[in-house]
């Protein structure tokens, strides 16, 4: 079995098959691949909920781009995964917001590290916007924005 490094998968010229697979996906959490010789495997989760994605944007005519990715990340790609500039990514490791490791010249960071940090911050993001609403309401300001009358 060859390593998957980087793979580009075009869109079938018919979606037909696309979509009784999308159909078979979307119906079922829990899936078992059984091949020709027998032989069967339960699918994991993680793996059915990839598949819903790349079949419904290939059903959609869109590209799949698939890169696997390693433990340890470029800062980069830490940034690319956040969503945040990769400056501003610095700026959480030398704070010490983000652990990384420098093995070389160049810093690295823990892809379980960076999911964790994802979900802190978007956390932390919900909260202020949490909390903003409740000042908003305490301050008779309906959710529109416009002052509530008395």
């Amino acid at each position: 079995m060859t390593t998957l490094a980087t793979r580009t998968i075009p869109p079938p010229p018919t979606t037909d098959s696309l979509l009784l697979l999308q159909d078979a996906l979307g119906s079922t959490a829990h899936l078992r691949l059984v091949t020709d010789d027998g032989t069967s495997a339960e699918v994991p989760a993680e793996v059915v909920g990839a598949l819903q994605g790349i079949v419904a944007a290939l059903a959609d005519g869109k590209a799949v781009h698939i890169e696997s990715v390693g433990q340890m990340m470029s800062t980069q790609d830490a940034a690319d995964l956040i969503g945040v500039s990769r400056p501003t990514l610095v700026k959480y490791l030398d704070d010490g917001r983000l652990p990384s490791v420098r093995p070389g010249t160049h810093r690295r960071v823990r892809l379980d590290d960076v999911i964790e940090f994802k979900k802190n911050l978007s956390r932390q993001r919900r909260a202020v916007l949490d909390e903003m609403t409740r000042e908003e309401t305490k301050d008779g300001l309906r959710s529109d924005g416009f002052v509530a009358t008395r």
